[in-house]
């Protein structure tokens, strides 16, 4: 049975785990290697903690049968783009979890939080190269509206900007 929890400061550890579980799954030939490989887990274990801190973010464990196979967040003010209030920061599942039908009950969820506080819409980026990160957003209903690519910068740089409406 799939479930969400609201994150605690005690999942911080637990969370920077898992994300490198499904960084190094999804991100493996669009990141560089190194920085897969050299994952700071004390680095993205205190970012959790600030993450869990804010309030203006909602951050949300994915558990099934006890294990925690992933986490979303999303919230205010923690990114601009066009008139969004709303911004989708993570959606990480790791390999066993996806294509189970557990995205879709993460964004029923998200959409059902959104309605409550009376908003009508929101926002995500993703890498250019996540082709299946994409294909599922628009699957969820997203559209594509905004791509960003910068010839400078390597290719973990380059996004694509999905819209939603609640």
């Amino acid at each position: 049975m799939v479930e969400f929890k609201r994150a605690t400061l005690t999942d911080a550890n637990e969370l920077a785990k898992v994300k490198f579980s499904a960084w190094s799954t999804t991100y493996r030939g669009i990141y560089p290697d190194e920085l897969i490989d050299k994952y700071d887990y004390e680095m993205h274990t205190e970012k959790f903690v600030k993450t869990i801190n804010n309030t203006d973010i909602d951050l949300y464990c994915v558990y099934e049968d006890g294990e925690m196979v992933g986490f979303f967040s999303f919230g205010y003010n923690i990114r601009e783009y066009k008139h969004f209030k709303i911004y989708l920061k993570q959606l990480y599942l790791v390999k066993k979890m996806q294509g189970k039908g557990v995205g879709r009950m993460i964004f029923d969820f998200i959409r059902q939080e959104l309605r409550k506080k009376g908003e009508v819409d929101f926002f995500c980026n993703c890498n250019v190269y996540n082709t299946p990160s994409i294909k599922f957003y628009e699957k969820m209903g997203g559209v594509v509206t905004d791509t960003v690519i910068n010839p400078e910068e390597d290719k973990s740089f380059h996004q694509v900007y999905i819209e939603f409406e609640v």
